[in-house]
């Protein structure tokens, strides 16, 4: 009967720190063209890949490595590039898997408007 406490406060200990290290491995990213035309984006670091229709804000893996973006709109129009991650000190008071509160993690920017180049003007005009 004693052993019952003390399993429910292992489960809700793991669960705790299983839902840190999940939030230290991804983020929130906000992604937008500047004209606002609809379009899909592919998505990809070293740590997966996403294809998300735009706008959106979606969660990506954190990583070290710049998240590259291939965005085709509707009318065709292509857009190519990458976001480079920048390091983040961790709040001084926030909890941490490994307990070091000093840690630094990669984020890329939060909320990111990707530039896609005006429709040309038809030639018959």
């Amino acid at each position: 009967m004693k052993t019952l406490p003390l399993l429910a406060a292992t489960a809700l200990a793991a669960t705790g720190c299983a839902s840190m290290y999940n939030n230290d491995l991804y983020q929130p990213l906000s992604l937008r063209l500047s004209d606002n035309s609809p379009a899909t984006c592919h998505l990809e670091n070293d740590m997966g890949q996403w294809d998300v229709p735009m706008p959106k804000t979606i969660t990506v893996r954190r990583s070290t490595q710049p998240l590259y973006y291939l965005c085709t709109a509707e009318d065709g129009r292509t857009l190519e590039g990458h976001l480079f991650s920048e390091p983040v000190r961790r709040p001084d008071n926030a909890a941490s898997v490994s307990g070091n509160t000093a840690d630094v993690r990669p984020e890329y920017p939060q909320d990111t408007v990707l530039f896609m180049p005006k429709k040309r003007k038809s030639q018959s005009q």
